[in-house]
């Protein structure tokens, strides 16, 4: 059996290397998967960012509003609080406010 030529392989459908089923989205680039696997595997990922951001809004506001009640309890240096007290004092404080809005697929800074 030869050996195919240099142009025979560029010339050959590769297959997908994700289902094995369809050809490859753009037999020139690095993509090795076709445009079906692609766009589940994108699908996927996008629910999972969505998701993550919204972790990361939940964490965030949970150290905006642990900085606040730390910052509200300073003010009383030498009370002695019951836990009724200090309950609601929690409910009495203002809710916390972010810098700025948390964006799907932004970029995370912390």
């Amino acid at each position: 059996m030869a050996k195919p030529s240099i142009e025979e392989e560029k010339q050959a459908v590769k297959p997908c290397t994700k289902c094995g089923d369809f050809p490859r989205a753009s037999q020139n680039s690095n993509n090795t998967w076709c445009l079906e696997c692609n766009a589940s595997y994108m699908e996927v990922w996008r629910a999972r960012n969505i998701d993550r951001a919204h972790k990361r809004g939940f964490l965030e506001g949970c150290a905006a509003m642990r900085a606040t009640v730390a910052t509200m309890f300073r003010f009383y240096r030498a009370a002695h609080f019951s836990g009724e007290e200090i309950a609601s004092k929690v409910e009495q404080m203002p809710a916390p406010s972010t810098a700025e809005p948390v964006t799907v697929g932004a970029p995370h800074t912390p």
